[in-house]
């Protein structure tokens, strides 16, 4: 996964083709599997507790990680399709 995502941040997209992004689409949903957001309701859920509910540092701390997580990539997901899609048409 960080070799893909070190050529898009260095601007290799030309290289990219449909085996790497299928295999990185692999890497990713397991990467995903990991986490505990695993999705956008767990997420929208984890944001709102973070906004209404009292919590210690700890905890606030781990929901904040986990959301940033989340959100890279799921970002990068969309980064991946966008450039994907921009190649083949």
């Amino acid at each position: 996964m960080e070799d893909i995502q070190r050529q898009l941040e260095q601007g290799e997209r030309s290289t990219m083709n449909i085996d790497r992004v299928g295999e990185f689409l692999l890497r990713l949903q397991a990467a995903h599997e990991e986490q505990d957001i695993k999705n956008g309701g767990a997420a929208m859920t984890a944001y709102a507790r973070l906004q209404y509910e009292e919590m210690g540092d700890y905890e606030r701390s781990g929901i904040m990680t986990g959301l940033k997580k989340y959100c890279e990539l799921d970002t990068l997901v969309m980064v991946m399709i966008y450039e994907a899609w921009r190649e083949w048409l």
